[in-house]
């Protein structure tokens, strides 16, 4: 229920400020004072609409509409855009929409709200339009399409299921001229059979025409190189000349290697000799000529 509304820079209204007690609530006042532009105000706020300007005052400024309800406070203001104002929070309003957070607080339609001339609410309204309106509240339009649509699909259905019979029916005909088809199966499995057995035979032949090739091209071979089989004796005195020529090479390079091992040894005794001159030549050198042992003079043999 509303129980506050401040009107500002709308239409007529400077600043106006109504407070609402709970049950109904009347607005009275001489003509053109501004009672119309109440329910305008209302049901800009509510609806987003009139766009443009012409609900604005003509003296300027922005124009807002506050409404106070238990579900909180709720604002619409128009300066260069439209926005709302739900309980602090702003919320754009994009052309003729209405943020679905303002829709779910006011809970209204068209019908909650009615002009100072429109007719009695349904008072003088045909039958069929009454019933139309409650059909529209009740939703009951919305179970008359489903009905609808089911009935639909359940007709869809059932054409689907006669086509499917009359598919089964063609069906089960074609399939009695194959009646006979079972008594064939045996046949079929048997001639399977004999078919696996003669692919069988088949590659073990294509085998033996291989075997029965290679051992031919084999023969072919042997006879080329008949004539070899003469020269067993020639290849038998060959084979013993190499061995012989062999066994002298090994006892040629044994006697090089005894050879390089004298020459090292030669080599080696020389370079002692040269030593043991050396040796020599410093002791004579440094011996004293009188022995300090035995006090000879030194032996002649030991003159350089």
């Amino acid at each position: 229920m509303i129980s506050k509304l401040i009107i500002k820079n709308f239409q007529s209204h400077k600043l106006t400020k109504l407070k609402f007690h709970s049950g109904v609530n009347c607005i009275i006042g001489s003509s053109d004072v501004g009672k119309t532009a109440i329910i305008r105000a209302l049901r800009w706020l509510m609806f987003n609409r009139p766009k443009g300007d012409a609900i604005r005052s003509y003296w300027g400024g922005e124009t807002r509409v506050s409404m106070s309800t238990e579900a909180g406070k709720l604002d619409l203001v128009r300066d260069s855009t439209n926005y709302y104002v739900l309980n602090g929070q702003k919320l754009e309003a994009i052309g003729y929409d209405v943020p679905e957070e303002v829709t779910s607080m006011l809970n209204v339609n068209e019908i909650n709200l009615q002009n100072q001339h429109d007719r009695p609410f349904l008072l003088d309204t045909s039958p069929g339009a009454v019933a139309q309106f409650f059909n529209a509240v009740a939703h009951l339009d919305v179970i008359d399409r489903a009905i609808s649509n089911v009935q639909k699909w359940i007709r869809e259905l059932h054409q689907g299921i006669d086509s499917a019979a009359s598919q089964i029916v063609n069906l089960e005909a074609k399939l009695s001229e194959y009646d006979g088809i079972e008594e064939l199966d045996g046949r079929v499995t048997a001639i399977e059979q004999l078919d696996k057995e003669r692919r069988g035979y088949l590659s073990l032949a294509e085998q033996l025409q291989t075997y029965v090739k290679e051992i031919k091209d084999v023969e072919a071979k042997i006879d080329s190189h008949a004539s070899i089989l003469n020269l067993d004796e020639s290849v038998d005195a060959t084979l013993l000349l190499i061995q012989e020529k062999q066994n002298k090479t090994v006892e040629q390079i044994q006697l090089l290697n005894l050879l390089t091992a004298i020459e090292d040894v030669n080599k080696q005794a020389e370079s002692k000799q040269n030593l043991i001159s050396k040796l020599e030549a410093q002791f004579v050198k440094m011996f004293p000529d009188v022995c300090p042992l035995c006090n000879a003079p030194k032996s002649k043999n030991l003159v350089a």
